[in-house]
């Protein structure tokens, strides 16, 4: 704000003479009266610019000006309008009055030259902001402006942070430089913030179960009852079947999301192994090939028996050939009974064993069905 009387005092004594020499000039042309009106218009805004009246100071200058162009008249109306803190408004009043190169002596445009320099050094610059959207809120170095765009924001000379803010989009910055009574204009784009994606519900898959043999089959999906085919949750489940005489199969199914896993199981019958049966025939084997072994030592008794007649060997002899006897036939049963229970036992050749495939499910087929 421009301080001092002296200028208005100065710029008043400057008015007089001006208007004394359109007085004469108006008495040649018999316009005595308009000149008399406009110096009492401006003697009348002096009177009211040292009362600190600058309004009405300015409302009687300006009238002066109409009715008798002076020079003196535009810078006291600059010199009341940096009173009034309009230093932009005054800047150009200046701008006009500094123009007058032929009515201005070197003294008046130092001073009016001194004034302008005076109420750059306090003037404001204007900045236009914009946002696409509109109606963001407006903060000048993190400091809010109270304002909404589009909107003007009057700022001291000198560069600034300008950032907008608004709801359900990202925020937008940018820097800017303000001169003193210069317009300048920012518009931003003001990008929609990304929705949060919405959970979607997670793709079933499927799990199919064939058992064969499958009469009296029992099957466990994770310790539960399996029923019948359907949808299941993605993951991996423990399989158990189970069916009367026949080796139980377990393992682990992965569900896909989309696909059905189908499970082929083949149980295998209960049966001896085979390791076992053959053991147990050799084992015989063996005890028939010791009691063998004993009756030939009967036939030599007996042989000596026939040969000398002695009453102590043929005793031994007689009970060596009726064990020999006894134990030919066990040796014939045993060989007989192997080949029987050979002939008729169920060995068990192999394990149970399960199978996966895995199907891509066709849910828009199934609708249709």
């Amino acid at each position: 704000m421009v301080s001092g009387s002296r200028w208005i005092r100065r710029s008043g004594a400057a008015a007089v003479a001006v208007l004394g020499v359109l007085a004469v000039v108006g008495r040649a042309d018999a316009q005595g009266d308009v000149l008399t009106e406009a110096r009492q218009h401006h003697e009348r805004g002096l009177e009211l610019a040292s009362a600190g009246q600058y309004e009405e100071a300015i409302l009687e200058f300006h009238e002066a000006e109409r009715l008798a162009h002076s020079p003196v008249n535009l810078f006291n109306e600059a010199w009341c309008f940096g009173r009034l803190g309009r230093a932009c408004v005054a800047v150009e009043i200046l701008d006009r009055y500094l123009a007058e190169a032929g009515n201005l002596s070197a003294e008046d445009r130092a001073d009016g030259e001194r004034l302008r320099e005076r109420l750059l050094a306090d003037a404001p610059g204007l900045v236009t902001v914009r946002s696409h959207p509109p109606g963001a809120a407006v903060s000048v170095d993190d400091r809010p402006a109270d304002v909404s765009t589009p909107a003007r924001v009057e700022l001291s000379p000198g560069e600034y942070q300008v950032e907008l803010t608004l709801e359900d989009h990202e925020t937008a910055e940018a820097r800017v430089a303000v001169a003193a009574c210069a317009e300048s204009e920012l518009t931003l784009d003001l990008e929609p913030v990304p929705s949060e994606p919405v959970p979607s519900e997670p793709v079933p898959g499927g799990l199919s179960i064939r058992v064969e043999p499958g009469d009296n089959a029992a099957v466990t999906v994770d310790d539960r009852p399996w029923t019948s085919d359907g949808d299941l949750a993605p993951g991996t489940y423990q399989v158990r079947v189970t069916a009367p005489h026949r080796i139980p199969w377990s393992g682990q199914v992965h569900v896909r999301p989309g696909e059905e896993a189908r499970l082929d199981v083949d149980l295998a019958r209960r049966g001896i192994n085979q390791a076992w049966f053959w053991s147990l025939l050799g084992l015989s084997l063996v005890t028939s090939a010791s009691l063998t072994a004993t009756g030939v030592l009967a036939y030599q008794y007996r042989d000596r028996w026939v040969e000398y007649w002695q009453d102590d060997v043929r005793e031994t002899g007689e009970s060596f050939q009726d064990a020999t006897d006894a134990l030919l036939g066990v040796l014939a049963g045993e060989v007989v009974a192997a080949i029987i229970v050979g002939s008729f036992t169920r060995f068990r050749r192999r394990e149970s064993s399960g199978t996966v495939e895995h199907a891509v499910l066709d849910y828009d087929a199934e609708v249709e069905r």
